[in-house]
């Protein structure tokens, strides 16, 4: 597998320097991390060469939320990936969250085809409930992958 994860950020440094090291799991067992950054503050800007170190760095990303996530995939696209995903800079995710959703791909239970998988789930947009699986409805960008 190869793996792309996309960190959204606009500003908000602080929410960025707490859910950026949980990115390193990602990043330690093999994943690319993209850093999608529509920062406008010299701060904001300045963040990933701080905590980034690569080639996988976007500055100046404008248009919104939705344009930015339209930017990373299809810059992602480019390249040979089994994988792309999105984690905006306010999600804040557990110890072994990595594997755990990347397991969901793989250990599928029967009548079910995983598309996508997250690290987080939302009791009201549960479909439907198998073993070790909730199927959702509009979970949003937050953290996905595909």
């Amino acid at each position: 597998m190869k793996i792309a994860l996309c960190f959204m950020t606009k500003d908000r440094v602080e929410l960025s320097k707490q859910s950026f090291p949980r990115l390193l799991e990602a990043k330690n067992a093999g994943a690319n991390i993209w850093w999608i950054d529509g920062s406008a503050t010299p701060e904001g800007v300045d963040l990933p060469n701080k905590l980034l170190n690569g080639n996988y760095v976007r500055w100046n990303v404008r248009g919104g939320p939705d344009a930015a996530v339209a930017y990373a995939v299809t810059e992602c696209l480019k390249h040979d990936y089994t994988h792309i995903g999105i984690v905006e800079n306010d999600v804040w995710l557990g110890d072994g969250w990595f594997q755990r959703t990347m397991d969901l791909f793989s250990n599928v239970p029967d009548g079910l085809e995983v598309g996508a998988a997250s690290a987080r789930c939302y009791e009201d947009r549960v479909l439907f409930q198998r073993n070790g699986f909730n199927v959702m409805h509009n979970l949003g960008f937050g953290i996905v992958i595909w």
